[in-house]
């Protein structure tokens, strides 16, 4: 049983699921929360989670507001946040190679600012985007009672350690994309604190190749790939109680 902790099913038009696949599928934008509630919200929780979010990406191109958030993508993720399938916000973050400008970069700190305020109030666990960012995206996350998963995780070994050791609980998650820091990453991190994904259609085709994700811990810690498959779910499950 694979577990994708990180797709986007509202983007994989034709895409059948797959029974052997726990899929935790995440909106981006006020449109694709509304399309993934209205696709996946009455399928069995038991194969798909639902989480809802604004990337950051979105938050930076709103340029009418100072935080990049509108009050009614708020108020719908408010709304419908304990509702259903819906088990966790996300993605939201800042990514600081879309931000190349300081009005960007303050922009999307101050959006996820306010959604991670809005998680806790919640008692939701967060899946956040950190490409290029990762110690503001950490220290934003730890400074608030939040579970969280840093999604395809680009930072460092120190980075990771210092996530797991200051934050509520923490998983790194760990894309089909092999490099030298990663392979460390996995090494030293305990497996109680790793997640697999695909970020299907994006990085992964479909979220079948959450596959490589789990054959990367797999190599990396000596281990059967069933065991890598049974320890992640047991995460995931930890973490989205």
């Amino acid at each position: 049983m694979l577990t994708d902790s990180h797709c986007h099913l509202c983007d994989m038009k034709g895409y059948s699921l797959n029974p052997q696949i726990t899929y935790f599928t995440c909106g981006y934008s006020h449109e694709t929360n509304i399309n993934t509630i209205n696709a996946y919200a009455n399928t069995p929780k038991k194969n798909i989670r639902i989480l809802l979010g604004i990337s950051p990406y979105n938050i930076m191109k709103n340029e009418k507001k100072e935080d990049g958030l509108e009050d009614e993508w708020i108020e719908f993720i408010r709304k419908n946040a304990n509702e259903k399938n819906i088990v966790g916000i996300g993605e939201i973050g800042i990514d600081y190679q879309y931000g190349d400008t300081q009005e960007k970069r303050a922009r999307m700190k101050k959006g996820f600012e306010k959604m991670v305020g809005l998680t806790e109030k919640l008692n939701l666990p967060v899946v956040a985007h950190s490409r290029k960012a990762e110690e503001d995206v950490i220290g934003i996350l730890c400074a608030h009672d939040v579970r969280f998963v840093l999604h395809c995780f680009g930072g460092t070994l120190e980075q990771a350690e210092f996530a797991i050791e200051n934050g509520k609980d923490v998983l790194i998650s760990v894309p089909p994309i092999r490099s030298k820091e990663r392979k460390k990453i996995i090494r030293r991190i305990d497996l109680s604190h790793l997640a697999t994904e695909s970020d299907a259609p994006y990085i992964g085709k479909t979220p079948e190749a959450t596959a490589e994700s789990v054959r990367q811990i797999a190599e990396y810690k000596e281990m059967e790939t069933g065991e890598v498959e049974k320890n992640v779910l047991e995460n995931m499950e930890r973490v989205f109680e």
